[in-house]
């Protein structure tokens, strides 16, 4: 068994400038966020046989945010959430290479306050989630193999998005109030022969929102002008929400492959590797109305490493197919944004070891 306490302390500050243009006037703001965490913890195993061991454990946590305003007229807050997350598992030996679990948890992610320009602190509630799982896991000899199905049920999940508040582009934290998850992963690495290694991975994601009643939802502002119609930017539609709607930034599928060949040279080695992953698309925001379209990514490299491993020299390949994604995207009443992924780029990197 094991058992402990934390603590956890952290002071941070927020200042805004005075913006004055006309028609437009941001004011100062300043705020002071203090937190201060503790938890207990205990977790033990036990041995029901030779093959069948018991996981039990539970942690109480309590956490409080003080959010102190130096703005003039506006006010501070102060919240302190609390939580007790068990966790109990089960795992059936099979043999000495593999065995089979099934585990059930239940996580605490603590609340926090999101602040517009020149507005008082707004609470956001703790997010939580049930968690429920089944693997299976081996290793033998040159190969590994896990795959697990798991289960989640989320409870006050934290999304953040962007809105304009006051004409000033603000990210802010909701509570969607439920969604639930569900999926299957798995993993293979292995060794197949004494240059070649490969590393595999796959994986569904079933993602929806229950219940998202508070969703921000735009919808293009679609305007006709002498008989051409002409997008003027977005509009949030009060009518609409996330209830039902696909988890932002969840991809349905994703998937992974690399390989890598290594071989000896009469002075170090060298080691060829190449990466390709898939990502089949998935939605920038609770509406489900801006979409990233499916991509793969291919990499590659090849480096010599000296006889004493010290030194590694790679000449170095990203994105090798130039595939265009975006690392982000903005959807606001001004319109859309984003902005593009690193195309394909190439590079030399030198890597030394100290010990």
């Amino acid at each position: 068994w094991v058992g402990g306490l934390y603590y956890y302390y952290d002071d941070s500050d927020a200042k805004g400038d005075l913006i004055t243009f006309p028609g437009f006037n941001y004011p100062l703001s300043e705020s002071d966020l203090k937190t201060n965490a503790e938890a207990v913890y205990a977790e033990g195993n036990y041995d029901l046989t030779d093959r069948i061991r018991l996981i039990a454990g539970l942690r109480y946590s309590n956490e409080n945010k003080d959010d102190i305003s130096f703005t003039p007229g506006v006010p501070g807050a102060q919240h302190t959430w609390g939580a007790l997350t068990p966790r109990a598992s089960i795992r059936f030996k099979i043999d000495e290479f593999s065995d089979l679990y099934a585990t059930y948890s239940r996580g605490f992610k603590s609340g926090t306050f999101y602040q517009a320009s020149g507005q008082a602190p707004t609470p956001v509630a703790p997010e939580s989630v049930d968690a429920y799982e089944v693997g299976y896991k081996l290793a033998r000899g040159r190969f590994s193999f896990d795959t697990s199905a798991y289960y989640y049920s989320y409870s006050n999940i934290q999304v953040q998005i962007q809105e304009n508040i006051n004409h000033q582009l603000t990210t802010i934290t909701q509570n969607a109030a439920t969604a639930t998850i569900y999926g299957l992963d798995a993993h293979l690495q292995g060794r197949l022969s004494e240059h070649w290694t490969i590393d595999a991975g796959a994986a569904y994601t079933h993602a929806r929102y229950d219940q998202y009643p508070n969703a921000i939802v735009y919808i293009p502002d679609l305007q006709t002008i002498g008989g051409v119609t002409y997008k003027l930017g977005n509009v949030i539609n009060p009518a609409l929400n996330g209830n039902g709607k696909n988890m932002i930034r969840t991809p349905e599928f994703t998937g992974f492959l690399t390989a890598t060949y290594t071989h000896p040279l009469p002075v170090g080695s060298v080691e060829v590797d190449g990466t390709a992953s898939y990502n089949s698309g998935f939605f920038w925001d609770p509406g489900n109305t801006v979409k990233q379209n499916p991509y793969t990514i291919v990499n590659a490299a090849i480096s010599w490493i000296s006889p004493d491993d010290k030194w590694k020299l790679t000449l170095w390949g990203k994105n090798l197919a130039d595939e265009k994604y975006y690392v982000y995207v903005n959807n606001t009443t001004t319109g859309n944004a984003g902005a593009i992924a690193r195309p394909l780029s190439a590079g030399v990197s030198v890597d030394v070891k100290f010990k």
